[in-house]
């Protein structure tokens, strides 16, 4: 016995019945999603919400600073990255010198001191 086409226990509809539609309304849904997405630069770019963003941003670090000074393993932590900080200062600091020395020697060489 031949029961038809399946139907879609929803709309009670042929489950073949307006497979375009309902993917050009899937498709206008994700357009739809998206501009509400891309909307929020916009409002991200105002001027509070940028007061707003550096105002939670500068509490966000106060607390972490709290919270590293409250925690032994996050001070050691802290401690290696400021260390770090400073051998990368000493670093950049003597390629300037030898930068320095090499174009002082080349100036030299070519007579031009």
């Amino acid at each position: 016995m031949d029961q038809g086409s399946p139907t879609r226990p929803t709309t009670r509809k042929p489950s073949t019945f307006g497979l375009g539609e309902s993917r050009r309304e899937a498709a206008a849904r994700g357009d739809k999603a998206l501009l509400d997405k891309a909307a929020f630069l916009g409002l991200l770019g105002t001027l509070p919400a940028q007061e707003l963003v550096d105002l939670v941003a500068g509490r966000l670090m106060k607390r972490i600073g709290e919270l590293i000074h409250s925690d032994p393993e996050a001070k050691a932590y802290a401690s290696i990255l400021d260390q770090l900080a400073d051998r990368a200062e000493v670093a950049r600091k003597a390629v300037d010198q030898l930068y320095l020395r090499r174009l002082n020697q080349a100036r030299e060489e070519a007579g031009m001191v």
